[in-house]
């Protein structure tokens, strides 16, 4: 039994779970909140920590697109310490890929690339370390390596730009090294396109996360 999904399918309660529940109320509460909203979850970000939401967490407006379709929601506690951000799109249009790519990619769907580190990705910011690939370049990396997917399929007057970054830089690579990316279709609505992304040097990963890719006329 995978002891990550045990838990979570009632065979096993481990108090290192606590967070897990924690979060599972703080969001039970957002969503009462939300109840009979018409959209669309475009993104979560849960703040990690033990601290439980309280008897009346706060839900307040972080940001808010012009039109008004997108909108930021962020759930405090009561003395402000955030516990979560969703962001909300509002129904409205009917968009899709369709025409604009051919064919569309499916779930499930990859591709990789390889990149060499070279002198202009580095940064020497610590004192006394060795250069390291910084993290705009790596998310280059994965970002392009994601656009590539898309690219050959691209109908005439058809572009894609990032719309979403999520990545956790977790290794350095260094100078002459190779970084071998994989992005992996994880979700696509209407012209939007989400991809599980990450990039290893060897065996040793160095960046995890997901990436957006958005499709526009030009």
């Amino acid at each position: 039994m995978d002891p990550w999904t045990a838990p979570l399918g009632g065979e096993t309660d481990l108090p290192a779970f606590a967070p897990l529940r924690t979060a599972a109320d703080a969001l039970g509460r957002l969503a009462a909140h939300l109840h009979g909203f018409d959209g669309t979850l475009d993104a979560l970000h849960w703040y990690a920590g033990d601290t439980p939401p309280g008897d009346a967490p706060r839900l307040r407006v972080q940001a808010r697109s012009p039109d008004g379709r997108l909108v930021t929601l962020r759930l405090c506690t009561v003395d402000g310490q955030p516990l979560a951000d969703v962001r909300l799109r509002r129904a409205g249009g009917s968009a899709t890929a369709a025409g604009l790519l051919t064919p569309v990619p499916e779930r499930g769907e990859s591709i990789h690339r390889r990149f060499a580190v070279a002198a202009p990705m580095l940064t020497d910011h610590v004192p006394g370390r060795e250069p390291v690939l910084t993290t705009p370049d790596l998310i280059a990396f994965l970002e392009d390596t994601a656009a590539d997917l898309l690219r050959p399929r691209f109908t005439d007057g058809v572009s894609s730009v990032g719309t979403w970054i999520g990545i956790r830089h977790t290794g350095p690579a260094w100078l002459g090294e190779h970084v071998d990316v994989t992005a992996e279709v994880l979700e696509v609505r209407g012209r939007r396109f989400t991809f599980d992304v990450r990039a290893v040097v060897g065996d040793r990963e160095i960046g995890t996360g997901q990436v957006g890719q958005t499709l526009i006329r030009t």
